[in-house]
């Protein structure tokens, strides 16, 4: 669990890096770097269903 937080914080900070590069605004930025996170923390609420399951 903890790492999944560490990789969904990882992830959502490049995709704010990877927002702001490609727009050049803060906004934009931060537009990304929240989508990132909420995909990334969907991903790993599914993996972590279907492993529970799975046991």
């Amino acid at each position: 669990m903890r790492s999944d937080l560490g990789d969904t914080l990882a992830m959502s900070t490049m995709g704010a890096f990877l927002g702001y590069m490609a727009f050049g605004t803060y906004w934009h930025g931060a537009l990304f770097g929240f989508l990132t996170f909420a995909i990334s923390a969907v991903g790993n609420r599914v993996v972590a269903e279907m492993k529970q399951r799975s046991t």
